[in-house]
């Protein structure tokens, strides 16, 4: 047998070894995909939160010098936060079936002590639900900031005098 004819040899005959890819992949994509949906999931959760934390720290500074740009639409300081966010799933919530559930991000404003000087704290926190179709369970997504007042805070931008539920 020559060199030509042993490399061509193992391709001619299909032997019992012809399906074994197959069923390999068979075996695997179910774990392929599962990792697939789970990183673009965590990208999502990521998301939720690099925007959650980034509307909570603009929310932080308009508390911090007594500044309510809702005001004119007749928003609450929360409300107006809350309308910040990147995403319609933050703002309005889309149900239970994916993403934030129910009625979007909760927005909670703390001023313990109005004094200039003394910390306001917002917190913006929502569920989020990891791969809604396998219905692997929800995480809370939390952004927070904490500023110092640098005015007295008028009447109504407060949404609490105790610390924001964690």
């Amino acid at each position: 047998m020559n060199f030509k004819s042993r490399l061509l040899a193992p391709c001619r005959a299909a032997g019992p070894d012809s399906g074994q890819s197959l069923v390999e992949f068979a075996l695997v994509l179910p774990l392929l995909l599962l990792l697939v949906f789970g990183i673009v999931d965590f990208a999502r959760v990521y998301h939720y939160w690099n925007d959650q934390t980034s509307i909570a720290n603009t929310g932080a500074r308009y508390a911090a010098v007594g500044t309510n740009p809702g005001a004119p639409a007749g928003m609450t300081l929360a409300a107006w936060i809350k309308s910040q966010a990147s995403s319609d799933e933050l703002e309005n919530g889309t149900g239970t079936s994916q993403g934030v559930q129910g009625s979007g991000a909760d927005v909670c404003i703390s001023i313990p002590d109005p004094s200039v000087g003394k910390p306001v704290t917002v917190v913006v926190k929502s569920q989020f639900g990891f791969i809604p179709f396998l219905n692997l369970g929800n995480a809370s997504v939390k952004g927070s900031a904490t500023s110092r007042l640098e005015a007295k805070p008028p009447a109504g931008i407060a949404t609490t005098t105790a610390p924001c539920p964690t």
